[in-house]
């Protein structure tokens, strides 16, 4: 009798397959618009004081980007669910996951300082004091109390830590396997 493979209903399938499909449509639409403002000009979706090119290449990245964690999620969930444990795959999706937090975070900062640069003042930037003490300033204000990229950041961080345990626990399996 050959054996039958049941379906387990995950809800956080669920939500990983929610997720690639709004950024997939998301993308779609991005270009669709970005193409109109580059044979037409017209930028009706750019916030004010936003530079639209920019725009609109941060918003078509960031959704690459959430599509590609949600690939990497998928695959991890994949794999931990046939081998109860994780892999040296999983820590290549742990790098990947690293590398899409950073990059969210650098993307983040673009768009902030373009849309945001009437809040830098490049115009007092006179001495060394005063630039240093403007950029400290434009940093605190724009990238950590206005929209905080720290958030993806410290994402990164722990997914780091969380791959080093990931590492170390496949280090003492093998070890308590070579043992046996």
């Amino acid at each position: 009798m050959k054996p039958t493979r049941t379906v387990q209903f995950s809800p956080l399938a669920l939500v990983l397959w929610s997720i690639q499909f709004f950024s997939a449509l998301a993308l779609v639409y991005y270009i669709r618009w970005f193409v109109a403002f580059l044979i037409h000009g017209t930028a009706f979706l750019v916030p004010d004081g936003g530079v639209a090119s920019v725009w609109f290449v941060v918003q078509m990245g960031s959704n690459f980007f959430f599509l590609y964690v949600g690939f990497l999620l998928l695959r991890l969930l994949r794999s931990y669910r046939q081998n109860g444990f994780f892999t040296q795959e999983s820590l290549r999706i742990f790098d990947g996951l690293i590398f899409s937090c950073l990059g969210l975070a650098v993307l983040g900062a673009v768009q902030t300082v373009t849309g945001n640069f009437g809040e830098v003042h490049f115009q007092e930037w006179t001495s060394l004091e005063s630039s240093a003490n403007l950029l400290l300033r434009s940093f605190i204000n724009l990238l950590v109390l206005h929209t905080p990229q720290t958030l993806y950041i410290l994402m990164a961080m722990v997914l780091l830590e969380v791959k080093r345990f990931v590492a170390k626990a496949m280090e003492v399996k093998l070890e308590n396997e070579s043992f046996i």
